[in-house]
């Protein structure tokens, strides 16, 4: 049920997330720091860091901290470059356009797959300014909605797989609509706190209209429980 084999380590890993969550603080630190000393705001919320660096700090560190986060940011465009090619290239190139290709084609394919991501990414975020802050709270907020199913499924029996579709479709286009458009979120709330709100609303409604889950699966997940409580 679970992937790591050392209950040690299972039960270490919130903790382990709850102190990766540090590093954020730099972050909301530089953000905050910016607002006092940059008073009339940015064109580019997402070049803070830069231009904080190069107006306060002495020229050879900034230097050497753009570079590190360069470096960064490539590590990680680079990684998610080729998992997104990768997807591609298996399972829809493969699956739906040609089922008998060759190894080598693979390749090939993957290989035009990642050029075109490249190009896709460096012209959004060279054109679209400010792109990377709304793709980044989307991200975090888009995340936060598969608590919703991940919750239902583990403690109620009655959720069932189109709500769980159903939820999080409604939360991910909703947040996507407040966050790119000028929609504003009811009440004065967050918009992903506002979204989750709307995704449980949804997953138990159609959850409790629909087909649940098969009794077979519910009792080999009962049974998976079980024996984890058990040994743990």
């Amino acid at each position: 049920m679970y992937s790591v084999k050392s209950s040690k380590l299972f039960n270490l890993m919130p903790f382990l997330l709850g102190f990766a969550a540090i590093a954020y603080v730099g972050s909301m630190l530089l953000g905050n720091t910016g607002m006092i000393l940059e008073p009339d705001g940015l064109d580019r919320p997402d070049r803070i860091l830069p231009v904080m660096l190069f107006k306060y700090a002495p020229f050879a560190l900034a230097s050497l901290v753009c570079a590190g986060g360069a470096a960064a940011a490539m590590s990680s465009a680079n990684s998610q470059i080729h998992s997104m090619s990768a997807v591609y290239t298996v399972d829809f190139h493969q699956r739906f356009i040609n089922k008998n290709m060759s190894q080598k084609s693979l390749v090939w394919v993957g290989r035009i797959a990642i050029l075109v991501f490249a190009l896709i990414a460096y012209f959004m975020s060279v054109f679209i300014p400010g792109l990377l802050v709304n793709v980044g709270l989307v991200a975090l907020s888009g995340t936060a909605q598969v608590f919703v199913p991940t919750a239902g499924i583990l403690f109620w029996k009655k959720s069932s797989p189109t709500g769980a579709i159903a939820g999080l479709l409604t939360g991910v286009v909703l947040l996507c609509l407040f966050t790119f458009t000028s929609m504003s979120v009811p009440f004065g709330l967050h918009s992903g706190l506002f979204c989750i709100i709307i995704n449980t609303i949804v997953f138990l409604v159609v959850s409790a209209v629909s087909k649940p889950r098969e009794a077979a699966i519910i009792a080999q997940q009962e049974e998976e429980k079980a024996i984890y409580n058990k040994a743990y």
